[in-house]
């Protein structure tokens, strides 16, 4: 199979210098067995360069009129791509992974329809200083948090609907734990909370009636929470992760 031309190339306007120096490292790397490495020259020869090519009997290196990138120099014909049904979690990890700064998102039959970029992300994980509550909010399934966490599934109710998620850390007293939900306006059913091994505020969560429990470090709840999560239909979670990376 034949090899893609490498041209190489001295200055534009070229002097006698760049020419020899062209033929030169094109000579040289065919030296090494790279026989796809060209002589080029990026502008009209002169009597000096002539005269040289003349006393060595070497052939003038090719021409090359125009060496401005074009796209098909620089993109990238295997693209790392993302179905329309994926979370943002699975776009940063793949963004993180390849270190690129945008993906091309696909429909199921593999037709382009958009482009998520890092700067599309960084509107759900920046915060905003004038509604810090939106922070907190999550268009989102408790099926894609399990997928996010890579968590494990105690107790699920209606885990494929779409709905908002408000996320709660439980790091307060239980007392003012239990106020929370009208301070900030939030109903319990739209609330997510986040916690390690406080037993007082994971049974006081599931008695409010939360959306979601995540308990995170990979801490098993005591068989009387699951039974209560049961009871009263909240979707109990137990993380691999601990507390901050979790929420």
């Amino acid at each position: 199979m034949s090899k893609t031309p490498v041209y190489v190339i001295g200055h534009k306007n070229p002097d006698a210098d760049s020419v020899c120096a062209a033929i030169a490292y094109a000579a040289f790397q065919k030296a090494r067995g790279a026989d796809e490495y060209i002589p080029a020259r990026a502008g009209n020869s002169n009597a000096r360069i002539d005269a040289l090519m003349g006393r060595f009997n070497t052939a003038l290196p090719v021409l090359i009129n125009d060496v401005t990138p074009r796209v098909r120099d620089v993109m990238a014909t295997t693209p790392h791509t993302l179905l329309q049904g994926a979370t943002c979690a699975e776009a940063l990890e793949l963004i993180d992974r390849h270190d690129i700064r945008a993906l091309p998102v696909l429909d199921k039959d593999g037709r382009v329809k958009g482009v998520l970029s890092i700067f599309h992300l960084g509107e759900f994980f920046a915060p905003k200083p004038r509604d810090p509550r939106q922070m907190r909010r999550v268009h989102t399934s408790v099926n894609a948090v399990l997928g996010a966490l890579k968590a494990q599934a105690l107790h699920l109710h209606q885990p494929e609907r779409k709905e908002d998620i408000f996320l709660r850390v439980g790091a307060m007293d239980v007392k003012s734990f239990g106020r929370f939900s009208a301070t900030d306006g939030i109903a319990p059913e739209q609330s997510c909370v986040i916690v390690g091994d406080r037993r007082d505020i994971q049974l006081c969560a599931i008695e409010m009636g939360v959306r979601a429990l995540v308990i995170t470090g990979n801490l098993t709840p005591e068989p009387d929470v699951l039974a209560l999560a049961k009871e009263k239909n909240v979707c109990l979670i137990k993380s691999p992760l601990d507390t901050a990376t979790t929420a």
